[in-house]
């Protein structure tokens, strides 16, 4: 059985490195995979020990974007004309 095995492996090894030889610049390389970023985070009161969360850069900076909206759109601050922040008037 693992000779049988071995012998698939070598052949489609070959084989995959004949294709090669025969095409240099078949096809531009495949992307390298993007590195991973991870973030510790933490609930807020909470006696759990906190998560590890991994994204790629990308996917961080999509986060924090829509983080940021919400953000923007609870304080009022958003440009769909939110309630606005308080002015401090006696509020009558």
């Amino acid at each position: 059985m693992r000779k049988q095995i071995l012998l698939v492996l070598t052949c489609s090894l070959s084989s995959a490195l004949f294709a090669q030889a025969q095409t240099p610049a078949a096809a531009p390389a495949a992307p390298a995979e993007e590195k991973l970023s991870c973030r510790y985070y933490r609930q807020t009161g909470s006696i759990m020990p906190g998560k590890r969360i991994c994204h790629t850069k990308a996917e961080w900076a999509d986060i924090d974007a829509q983080t940021r909206r919400i953000t923007e759109h609870n304080l009022g601050r958003d440009q769909a004309g939110g309630r606005g922040a308080p002015t401090g008037g006696s509020g009558q």
